[in-house]
């Protein structure tokens, strides 16, 4: 049997609400080391991703600390627990990311989990280029 997400799965109590300040948001990020966090709508559900250097990006090009993370995020970035580990790979790989968020009823469609959903981490750890 082909190896699932939910085999290479880790959890983290890291995430933000989309109307979270991007400028607290990537503080925190830094201080825990932490290069992707699932963003979650008012409802619960996941809305995206928020990516450590996209956050950075947009404050550099803002300026300004009003921006939310839900401005920011990347939406349709996440797997189910029951999805393959090649299709979880395929989406980090082309999202060029470490770890993206693995729910319940998500799937690499990227479909959304309902309020009260748990959501665990599956990451590759890429080798640097030489």
């Amino acid at each position: 049997m082909e190896p699932r997400v939910r085999d290479a799965m880790s959890t983290s109590d890291v995430q933000f609400d989309e109307g979270h300040l991007l400028a607290d948001a990537l503080e925190d990020m830094q201080r825990r080391g932490v290069g992707t966090a699932p963003v979650v709508s008012a409802d619960g559900s996941l809305k995206g991703v928020l990516v450590r250097r996209d956050a950075g990006r947009a404050l550099r090009r803002s300026g300004a600390g009003s921006s939310t993370v839900g401005e920011v995020c990347r939406s349709g970035v996440s797997v189910g627990v029951d999805d393959s580990l090649q299709a979880a790979l395929r989406v980090l790989e082309a999202e060029e990311v470490g770890q993206i968020p693995a729910g319940c009823c998500a799937s690499a469609s990227g479909a959304g989990c309902r309020s009260g959903a748990t959501w665990a981490w599956t990451s590759h750890r890429r080798t640097p280029s030489t």
